[in-house]
């Protein structure tokens, strides 16, 4: 999903978090998840959502993680 000049990315390996990745310029199909720029940002409530699928935002603003394996949306609690 973008967000302004990042992407955020859901990755399966990383329960409980997601990576927050500059966009490189210029352009490039590969984007490096060990970069120096690149943020791991915890999301506590995620873990319970090991295959992560997806992310996006909600139409109030509020982001959610999408699981395969749970087949629903987890959010931010509070």
């Amino acid at each position: 999903m973008r967000e302004g000049n990042h992407l955020l990315i859901v990755d399966d390996s990383v329960p409980g978090a997601f990576f927050r990745v500059p966009i490189p310029q210029p352009l490039s199909p590969h984007l490096p998840l060990n970069g120096p720029n690149v943020e791991l940002v915890s999301w506590p409530e995620g873990k319970l959502a090991i295959d992560l699928e997806g992310m996006d935002r909600l139409a109030d603003g509020r982001l959610a993680l999408l699981s395969e394996r749970l087949h629903a949306l987890v959010e931010r609690v509070g």
